[in-house]
């Protein structure tokens, strides 16, 4: 989890300054270390907690420049080998692996849809030197925040909307009916709009990209496809089919140290996911699945305790308590 900040435009970007005000605002995703990159009519910053630089999240690296391109990301990115064979087929190699030279190598591969070739869970946004356009973009999930405010002279892009408020030329102009349908706990009938009427949400799976002096334009990539053909016919097939998914899934995400958890509650999701998980660690030598749940007081409505405990008794595991 990171905070990314990006500019656009001389008016909105000259004063760095404001700029990291704007990065000092999202502590709670990370400020133990800040980077800034400007250029031009373009500033990108990064701020990430000292854990994210451990092996398996960001990396050594905050912003990264390699040649004419900048990028700051929020990613954790999976299926890294089928990533690398499909970046050499297009004669790339990656600078480094961390999710930031990984991201950079896709945009060289395959430019504005690079985002389309990355799986995971990221944001991140790149500003190309050479070209003059800046890219952004979510994961389909939308796992990672990102919002933009058009700005008289510019753009500005942040992972929180409290960040674009702290440039002084973002409107605090409340959008009322917005406002009133989430009162009224109504998320999703304004889309990916916001209660400030300047300041919208970067669709998940959705490419953005601007020029300076430009007017954003956004390309979703991203949706549900249900083909009738490609169901099974038999409920085994079917089982058989998203137990290889899931071990597959599983097995991606790995600790890169230390051990490998999984949160479980009483459901039917997550010990599904232990008992697939336990085979496809263990059939692959990866190590034990261990268990963490959280326990509640007797009489709590929350309360799945004897449940949890009689199904990782059922799989042979301890359950570590908070």
């Amino acid at each position: 989890m990171s905070g990314l900040v990006a500019l656009l435009g001389e008016r909105v970007a000259h004063d760095e300054r404001v700029v990291r005000r704007m990065l000092a605002t999202m502590t709670a995703r990370g400020g133990d270390r800040s980077e800034l990159l400007r250029d031009g009519a373009a500033a990108l910053g990064v701020t990430r907690g000292a854990w994210e630089f451990a092996p398996g999240f960001s990396g050594p690296v905050l912003a990264v420049r390699d040649g004419d391109c900048h990028v700051v990301a929020d990613a954790t990115l999976y299926y890294r080998d089928d990533l690398r064979r499909r970046l050499a087929a297009r004669g790339v190699r990656p600078a480094a692996q961390t999710p930031s030279h990984l991201v950079l190598a896709a945009y060289r591969a395959f430019g504005e849809s690079c985002a389309e070739v990355l799986e995971g869970d990221f944001a991140f946004v790149l500003w190309d030197r050479a070209r003059r356009r800046l890219l952004a973009a979510r994961d389909p999930m939308g796992l990672r925040p990102l919002y933009l405010a058009q700005l008289a002279g510019g753009v500005a892009i942040a992972s929180t909307m409290t960040a674009l408020r702290e440039h002084p030329a973002c409107p605090a102009t409340l959008d009322v009916q917005t406002l009133a349908l989430d009162a009224a706990a109504l998320l999703m009938a304004r889309g990916d709009r916001t209660v400030f009427e300047a300041i919208d949400q970067v669709p998940a799976g959705t490419t953005l990209v601007v020029r300076p002096g430009g007017t954003p334009t956004w390309r979703r990539w991203w949706s549900v496809e249900c083909a009738a053909s490609a169901f099974p016919r038999r409920a085994g097939e079917a089982a058989d089919g998203l137990r290889a998914v899931l071990g597959d899934a599983i097995a991606e995400r790995v600790a890169v140290t230390g051990p490998t958890a999984l949160w479980m509650s009483g459901g039917y999701d997550s010990p599904a996911l232990l008992a697939v998980g336990r085979e496809a660690l263990g059939d692959a030598g990866l190590g034990a699945l261990r268990v963490v749940s959280a326990s509640f007081p007797e009489g709590d409505s929350a309360r799945e305790d004897e449940t949890i405990t009689t199904i990782a008794a059922h799989c042979g595991v301890d359950v570590h308590w908070v």
